[in-house]
């Protein structure tokens, strides 16, 4: 007698379905919605600070960069938006880069995780508003880990005044460790960082999602290597 054996194995639909049950049932407390990481903006409604930060080639080949340094909490996240609130007061080049840089003891490193965006377009030159930016790279940031996030120009033009800018980005009441660079026109390179503790950052809002456990993990690989062990299945024998 011929037994049919697939009548006793599940469809290749039901074992996938298994897979993601059992990832579902063991990631308590993991999300695939975005989650805040960092956030200045401070308890809603927000009402911007009063402060600027300043991003001006005065003269051909000045200019400024500034970083406010972050820590992590307690997971481990997928970076995916970061939100300015910010201002344009030129019409020239929207010449702005964006970026987040890995810690160096305490200060910038030259490590750039995440350019998030060159020269973003749509900053009104009415007053400040938040913009979202999304990740370029969707880097891991670590619990517990300090971070900067750096906002710079993004063209060092050192021939003309073509990519002369300047920007204002509201600050919240509450002070942060930020850091300070002015681009040498000497070397063509950016001098030293400068910390200053204890001093207005700029507003913003770091999102992204948490990085599973690797338990999480595990599960999801099972439920794949089930489902390719489906599709190897015996074959009814033919009578």
């Amino acid at each position: 007698m011929n037994v049919d054996l697939s009548t006793l194995w599940p469809s290749k639909t039901g074992i996938l379905r298994i897979g993601l049950a059992l990832a579902l049932c063991f990631s308590s407390g993991q999300s695939a919605q975005s989650d805040t990481i960092y956030d200045t903006f401070g308890p809603a409604p927000y009402v911007p600070n009063i402060y600027t930060y300043g991003f001006n080639w005065t003269s051909p080949g000045s200019g400024v960069s500034i970083a406010t340094r972050f820590v992590v909490g307690g997971q481990d996240y997928l970076l995916g938006s970061v939100t300015l609130d910010i201002g344009r007061y030129e019409e020239n080049s929207p010449n702005l880069g964006i970026a987040i840089l890995a810690d160096n003891d305490g200060v910038p490193g030259e490590t750039v995780l995440d350019w998030i965006v060159p020269n973003p377009t749509g900053i009104l030159t009415s007053g400040r508003q938040p913009h979202t930016y999304s990740s370029s790279l969707n880097p891991v940031l670590l619990a517990n880990m300090p971070y900067w996030l750096s906002v710079q120009p993004a063209i060092l033009n050192q021939l003309d005044a073509a990519d002369n800018f300047y920007y204002g980005i509201s600050t919240p009441w509450v002070t942060g460790l930020n850091a300070v660079r002015i681009f040498d026109r000497a070397s063509g390179d950016w001098a030293a960082w400068q910390l200053y503790p204890d001093t207005l950052p700029p507003v913003y809002r770091l999102e992204g999602t948490v990085v599973p456990e690797p338990s999480v993990l595990a599960l999801a690989g099972l439920g794949l290597a089930l489902f390719a062990l489906a599709k190897r299945r015996p074959r009814p024998r033919q009578p």
